[in-house]
């Protein structure tokens, strides 16, 4: 009664399983993270092109204002500076400070540009706070 002992390798069939079902949940977990970057990107992009498209129209305006100053500045010529601003958001608007002089004197004829800035129209309000620890 000598029976042959049979040696199992130790690496069995169900080791290799669990190994292939741990790179399947790595594989979906990384198409997971994935997905979720590329539409908080997507978020981003979008609200970046909106506010960019409202700094060009308000920068449009402006400008159309300016050709109308100056238009009106040529009927009665006097040597004034002119400030304007023009909303761009409900948080900023594109402050503009054109000197115009008749006299030919400015760099380019009838007026120079002293100001075109963004300039922030509400107040930062720092009071929010986390919640890292807990007061006692």
């Amino acid at each position: 009664m000598n029976k042959e002992r049979r040696s199992y390798p130790v690496i069995h069939i169900g080791t290799s399983f669990l190994l292939v079902i741990f790179i399947v949940l790595c594989l979906v977990i990384f198409a997971v993270l994935s997905l979720s970057s590329a539409l908080r990107d997507q978020n981003y992009v979008e609200k970046e092109a909106a506010r960019q498209t409202a700094y060009y129209e308000a920068n449009a305006a402006a400008q159309e204002k300016l050709r109308d100053t100056v238009t009106d500045f040529l009927q009665s010529p006097e040597e004034t500076t002119v400030s304007y601003s023009v909303p761009i958001d409900e948080r900023q608007t594109l402050e503009v400070t054109v000197l115009l002089s008749a006299d030919g004197g400015l760099a380019n004829g009838v007026y120079q540009i002293e100001a075109w800035k963004t300039v922030n129209s509400s107040d930062w309000n720092g009071s929010s706070t986390l919640p890292v620890m807990e007061s006692q």
